[in-house]
């Protein structure tokens, strides 16, 4: 929750994540972070029976989770998306749109031994991001070793 909560914080508007991972993996945990650093005061509860959930903090986050949906229903739904230009889309399951989104920045996650850490691999296709990424992975670093 707390890397989300740093990546909030640089996240200016326009920025899709695409998060991967098992089940229960903290895809959505990060996305509650990810919402307290852009703003957003209500709680942040999966959207995977609905698909979509929409919050208002600094920008608009758009918490979308495709896990239900077969990779041609994804694609359906992901092309018929409108979104603005401040928008930051969270996106669970987002490799099963494949490459359909230049420009997202990707996170993976698993499981490791000790059942209350997770491994994260994060990659971006735009050198950009790449900064604010940085940044947040930084601060993160530093509130966890106080």
């Amino acid at each position: 929750m707390k890397l989300g909560f740093e990546l909030g914080r640089f996240f200016k508007g326009g920025e899709v994540l695409f998060l991967q991972g098992p089940l229960g993996s903290g895809k959505t945990t990060l996305v509650k972070g990810l919402a307290k650093g852009l703003g957003v005061l209500r709680d942040v509860t999966s959207p995977s029976f609905v698909l979509e959930k929409m919050y208002t903090g600094r920008t608009t986050l758009r918490h979308i989770d495709l896990y239900r949906l077969d990779p041609s229903e994804a694609a359906e739904f992901w092309h018929s998306l409108e979104t603005g230009p401040k928008d930051v889309l969270a996106v669970e399951w987002g490799e099963r749109i494949g490459d359909l989104t230049p420009g997202r920045i990707r996170v993976d996650m698993e499981y490791c031994e000790d059942p209350n850490a997770r491994k994260m691999t994060i990659s971006w296709d735009n050198p950009s991001q790449g900064q604010a990424i940085r940044k947040a992975i930084e601060r993160w670093l530093e509130g966890t070793s106080k």
